[in-house]
């Protein structure tokens, strides 16, 4: 098959990915969205505004804030879309820098390999080293590799034992995370935070762990097992 061919859903023939202005690659009856959208060979993304294959916005420019298209700012450049998720809406701006202010929507996350710092009460610091074993996480969970951010909002090394093995304590899981499934069974759960893409130096995660609930439902999110 040639480079850049997508199967166009409006009449489910193969043919060159929509290019710039183009309408995105979207089935007429459905609505349903392709995944392949826009030719990426451009460097283009849909715009879910006007349905149509636009480059994606640089620094400074407006961009959609729910974080299933937190991506759509350029990759030329790294940049992230900061803004209040429920309003839809953000800009995007580099990740902040060793020093630079974070901890809140409006302000950028701190890049791979840097922690926000908290400063103050509310959690509003700048981006430095990830906390260490026995130190605060911050809101976002992060600790220095190989820890990870515990129910009490510590690092903390993680356990030897993955999702569904027997357990008696939370320090005996790699989740952190030993929640009851019978009132005499109790097994390694996964950790309920997003597993997202970071450096070498830095455990990532999404905020502290959801303690265990007597029926052992508790939870969020699905994330994958650790």
């Amino acid at each position: 098959m040639a480079a850049n061919l997508v199967c166009r859903r409006s009449d489910f023939r193969c043919g060159p990915a929509p290019r710039h202005l183009e309408p995105c690659n979207i089935d007429l009856v459905t609505q349903v969205i392709d995944g392949s959208l826009c030719d990426t060979s451009m460097d283009l993304i849909c715009d879910l505004t006007s349905l149509t294959c636009r480059k994606p916005p640089g620094e400074g420019e407006p961009c959609l804030a729910q974080p299933s298209t937190a991506s759509n700012c350029s990759t030329t450049t790294p940049l992230v879309c900061v803004g209040f998720g429920f309003e839809g809406v953000g800009t995007c701006k580099r990740p902040g820098a060793r020093g630079d202010a974070c901890g809140a929507q409006a302000i950028a996350p701190c890049a791979a390999g840097l922690a926000c710092r908290p400063t103050q009460p509310d959690g509003i610091g700048v981006c430095g080293d990830p906390p260490r074993l026995g130190e605060p996480c911050d809101s976002t969970g992060a600790c220095a590799n190989p820890n990870v951010c515990s129910y009490y909002g510590r690092c903390q090394t993680p356990g030897p034992k993955h999702a569904g093995e027997s357990c008696m304590e939370n320090d005996e899981c790699a989740s952190l995370r030993c929640e009851p499934v019978t009132y005499t069974t109790r097994i390694c759960a996964p950790s309920g935070r997003s597993i997202v893409c970071s450096s070498g130096a830095v455990t990532p995660g999404t905020g502290n762990f959801i303690p265990p609930s007597p029926t052992g439902t508790g939870g969020a999110g699905g994330a994958p097992p650790i």
